[in-house]
């Protein structure tokens, strides 16, 4: 990495230079100017760099036009003249779908014009006297865009921007793909494009500064290409402010102010679309009014004029009398005519009033003052539709309660009734609240919902309006319902929960019904699990607790560490028993393995006669080891373990076959079928074994030339299970290569390990060339050096489908 202690060369009389100081001076000034690149400014497209689409005999051909831009490591990419995009199979190999596909541009470099003849080193090697600095397209989608920005040895996440002037810039030429547009892909060619998909998501170079400063006394925001806004017609938004915007003295707008927030004069915090602040409007005769289309004169009875703009609109005056109310005079002139009021009767004009106490009026000059509001008039109140100006909606007090309902409809959308009951479509409520309609009551993505045999409480569905099937509100969510009925005539009810699922999320699954008149409960009818006890079930039944289940005298009992099957016997809890019939006796199979891979268990145990309570083992095997142990005799194959044995043998093990660490001899008579001798050696037919230990492996095979030699080759062996792979590629015309693996690389083998080996072929009259590989990922590596170079890789991994190899292991017994 760049070190960030900054360096430049001090030059003296007679100073002996090298390679090493001619390269730090160039390496000064282009680490200074990257990071002025990326101090003052943000990264991204600077000037240019549009796809430029063209038809030339029907097909679409597409161009990368000149420009200039600026990458997040503060590198200059500049194309210096339009550059054909052919629909290369090779830029497009990553895409496999038909559609718009982003093309990127990043920064690259090359060693360049070897030394003048004879000017070579004497070292030898691959010397140039230039790096061009140039740039390459990429296609398809990126995966990541470019590494992470390191400063002070760690990844940097912020500014949000991506541009850190203080980074430690990576060494070599690590991609920082820029967004320059996208073309309409095929899958053989480019289709024509709609240009804001296009041109979209491009990135363009940025200004940081805390201050813009203009000398002239003008700073000047325009567009350097206007562009039409698609959606309204106007300008597309020339500056767009993310946080408060502060005009310090005034500000004048040549055009429309268009505000989607607040707007506030004389005051900086407005609480509401427009606040006006203290000060404001006219002062006249001891009162205050902002007037809209009127004016007020003068004299003793000073006369108001209410001025006609040429529609039905009239004149209106908010006005501040002298008694301290607030009215708002509605009704002024209609028409071109002008309407004037004496001051004295304004007051009748009157359309909303506001108390100096708070108490509001509409329809009164005097509101009641005991009331917050009152309202004057037969309907008290009414609302018109925005467009044709007809009443829709009005509240309306017939005997009983109080009514709100749409003109022209039946009473009751919503009715409260004289005692509290409130009804939504009925104007008799019977309860605290009525809502008849099948469609039902909602909270949120809650709904109940049916009528008279058919209810349901459900989530995100709920019955239509004429209670005959579903409607599911949000489409990107399940449902859920408990169903709860009963038909008319005492017949047998229900109470039922369903859910629809992802591979039907319109239509119900029963996965619970209880029949209320014989009581049968029914889990899962679909299929699933339940579960008993804490936790998540993960079986069709799962019991989460130490007594576990009882059958009869049948028992499944334990917990995380060991599971019981018993007769007449249980796990209590974690240490003890309990059995169910103190007058017989109890057998139990118990199966175990504790946390954190500890060593399992099998075993059988019973009570016996002489001690009923106490359990005693009968059998066991340990999983870790295999060990097997019996507590009493064994007879296998059908044998007795104690009949048809020679005389004088305990009877411990009655069998046909038997497996020893020392001498093994089966048959019958003493005639011997297989003999294994203490030695080791074996005979036999034939040795099936999972692992075979030699000091020397090798095989033996006839030889494929001389019919009287055998060959014999031996193993190549390491401390590691592995695989390889190996083959032959070229170098494109870019100097890189992508090699693709089997499909089963990336299961077979694990990410840690993987080696690349890459050997140059060489060409009559061609340069030794260099090689370079990138890590395996994703099955594939990509091969770097120069154009056309054929070479010969092989890929070394490690498998994953097996444990890990020990390479030093305790010797074993001879």
């Amino acid at each position: 990495m760049t070190a960030l202690s900054i360096e430049r060369l001090r030059y003296y009389q007679q100073q002996y230079l090298g390679v090493g100081d001619f390269e730090a001076e160039q390496e000064y000034h282009r680490t200074m100017r990257r990071r002025h690149q990326l101090g003052p400014h943000t990264w991204g497209i600077v000037a240019g760099l549009r796809l430029d689409e063209r038809l030339a005999g029907g097909v679409v051909e597409m161009y990368l036009l000149p420009g200039y831009a600026v990458d997040g490591f503060g590198r200059e990419v500049v194309v210096g003249e339009p550059v054909r995009i052919d629909p290369d199979p090779v830029l497009f190999k990553g895409v496999h779908e038909p559609g718009y596909v982003p093309i990127w541009i990043t920064y690259d470099e090359r060693d360049t014009r070897p030394p003048a003849s004879g000017y070579a080193g004497c070292a030898g090697g691959t010397e140039t006297t230039r790096v061009t600095e140039g740039w390459r397209l990429l296609a398809g989608p990126p995966g990541e865009t470019h590494p992470d920005v390191i400063v002070a040895g760690l990844p940097d996440r912020g500014p949000a921007d991506g541009s850190v002037p203080h980074q430690e810039f990576p060494d070599g030429t690590p991609r920082w793909l820029i967004r320059v547009g996208a073309v309409n892909w095929d899958g053989q060619g480019f289709a024509v494009s709609d240009p804001a998909q296009r041109d979209g998501q491009r990135p363009y170079a940025g200004l940081v500064a805390a201050a813009v400063l203009a000398p002239a006394g003008v700073v000047r925001i325009a567009p350097r290409f206007p562009v039409p806004d698609p959606a309204t017609g106007r300008p597309a938004d020339v500056a767009v402010v993310d946080g408060p915007l502060r005009v310090a003295r005034h500000a004048t707008v040549g055009n429309d102010l268009l505000a989607g927030g607040r707007i506030g004069a004389g005051t900086d915090q407005p609480a509401d679309r427009l606040q006006l602040g203290a000060g404001l409007g006219r002062i006249v005769a001891g009162r205050s009014y902002l007037g809209f289309n009127a004016s007020r004169g003068t004299g003793a009875d000073p006369p108001w004029t209410f001025t006609g703009d040429g529609t039905a609109n009239g004149g209106a005056a908010l006005v501040a009398a002298a008694d301290g109310a607030l009215r708002v005079i509605a009704k002024g002139s209609t028409g071109a005519a002008d309407d004037t009021v004496p001051d004295s009767q304004l007051r009748a004009r009157t359309g909303l009033s506001v108390t100096g106490t708070g108490r509001v009026g509409v329809g009164t000059p005097d509101p009641d003052p005991g009331r917050a509001l009152t309202v004057r008039g037969r309907e008290p109140l009414a609302f018109q539709d925005p467009d044709s100006g007809v009443t829709a909606w009005n509240v309306s007090m017939p005997a009983g309660g109080l009514n709100v309902a749409e003109t022209g409809v039946a009473d009751g959308r919503l009715f409260l009734r004289a005692g509290g009951n409130v009804g939504v479509g009925t104007t008799g409520p019977t309860n605290p609240l009525h809502v008849p309609a099948p469609t039902g009551i909602r909270q949120g993505n809650q709904y109940l919902s049916g009528r008279d045999s058919w209810s349901s409480l459900s989530f995100n569905a709920h019955h239509n309006a004429t209670n005959s099937d579903w409607v599911f509100p949000d489409p990107d969510r399940l449902a859920a319902t408990i169903e709860m009925d009963a038909p008319a005539g005492l017949l047998g009810g229900r109470f039922e929960v369903w859910g629809t699922t992802r591979a039907a999320p319109r239509t119900f699954t029963n996965r619970l019904h209880i029949d209320l008149d014989n009581g049968d409960v029914l889990l899962t009818p679909n299929g699933g699990r339940v579960g008993i006890g804490p936790g998540a079930p993960t079986h069709p039944l799962h019991v989460n607790e130490v007594t576990g289940i009882r059958q009869g005298l049948q028992t499944l009992s334990g917990n995380g560490d060991f599971a019981t099957r018993g007769l007449n016997v249980y796990r209590a809890d974690d240490l003890g028993f309990a059995f169910l019939d103190p007058d017989r006796l109890a057998v139990m199979v118990t199966m175990g393995a504790g946390i954190g891979r500890a060593p399992g268990r099998f075993e059988i145990a019973g009570t016996t006669q002489a001690d009923p309570r106490v359990p005693t083992r009968r059998f066991f095997i340990g999983m870790e080891k295999g060990e097997t142990i019996l507590n009493g005799t064994l007879g296998t194959n059908n044998m007795h373990p104690m009949v048809g044995i020679p005389n004088g043998w305990g009877g411990g093990l009655h069998t046909w076959d038997v497996y020893a660490e020392g001498t093994i001899a089966t048959g019958k008579n003493g005639n011997e079928a297989v003999t294994i001798g203490s030695d080791g050696v074996i005979s036999a037919g034939k040795i099936n074994t999972g692992e075979i230990n030699s000091p020397n492996k090798h095989f033996r095979i006839p030889h494929p030339a001389r019919a009287d030699t055998d060959l014999v080759h031996g193993s190549v062996e390491g401390p590691e299970l592995a695989v390889l792979y190996r083959g032959t590629a070229v170098l494109g015309d870019d100097g890189a290569a992508e090699v693709a693996l089997p499909d089963y690389f990336e299961t077979l083998t694990l990410p840690e390990g993987r080696t690349v080996h890459l050997t140059p072929v060489f060409a009559e009259g061609s340069r030794p060339a260099r090689l370079a590989a990138g890590p395996v990922e994703g099955g594939r590596f990509i091969a770097h050096g120069g154009a056309g170079q054929t070479f010969h890789w092989l890929v070394m991994a490690v498998r994953a489908d097996v444990p890990p190899l020990r390479p030093e292991q305790p010797r074993r017994n001879p």
